[in-house]
């Protein structure tokens, strides 16, 4: 699931950098890889903690299965171009777990999930929209 983070995510990340003509695709990737490890050094604690003890109980095996069918979803995914979110993958991994074993999932885990990426994509429409707005009446576009 790490590879595919990295196979994904930089590419997400990068994208808009590379498709704005910024910076060349290897050095963008390189940059954005970075930073990703930067964040995960960093800010990622508080995430680990829910998605793998929140969310459900897990042991070796079931750890084990959800990562492996994340890691094989986004590898489809990536194989084909989609653009996918590993975060949402292995939630849904996980989720699917603690079905199966009868663990049950806390639902009101799931919920804030689910908010958070219902808001995630609105803030940043909504920031990026403003921004770009301020930038235009600044006439620098």
């Amino acid at each position: 699931m790490a590879f595919n983070f990295g196979t994904n995510e930089v590419a997400n990340a990068s994208g808009p950098i590379v498709g704005a003509g910024f910076l060349p695709p290897r050095t963008a990737g390189i940059l954005v890889a970075l930073s990703l490890a930067v964040g995960a050094l960093t800010f990622s604690y508080a995430v680990m903690h829910t998605v793998g003890r929140r969310i459900t109980a897990l042991g070796p095996i079931s750890a084990f299965s959800a990562q492996f069918g994340s890691a094989m979803s986004v590898s489809l995914a990536n194989f084909f171009g989609l653009p996918v979110s590993s975060s949402q993958s292995i939630v849904g991994g996980v989720v699917g777990v603690g079905l199966l074993v009868g663990q049950g999932v806390d639902r009101r885990v799931i919920l804030d999930i689910l908010f958070g990426w219902v808001a995630t994509p609105l803030t940043a429409i909504s920031i990026s929209y403003v921004l770009l707005r301020v930038i235009a009446f600044a006439g620098m576009v």
